[in-house]
């Protein structure tokens, strides 16, 4: 996995799904390129993903 390793990519993973949680949040609420319908859900679906994430990691440790 090159520089990163294990732990590395395994605090990598959260900050990309953040950042695409903001992204569609921003296409869906601000600059209205999604629907609000799926673009609320997608945003819900990424919120509950890093949630079962967070506990995973946390429960790991």
């Amino acid at each position: 996995m090159g520089s990163f390793g294990g732990v590395g990519t395994q605090k990598v993973i959260p900050v990309v799904l953040f950042l695409a949680l903001v992204v569609v949040l921003v296409m869906t609420f601000i600059t209205l390129s999604i629907p609000e319908f799926p673009g609320a859900l997608a945003s819900s679906i990424l919120i509950v993903t890093l949630i079962i994430y967070g506990a995973a990691t946390l429960l790991k440790a």
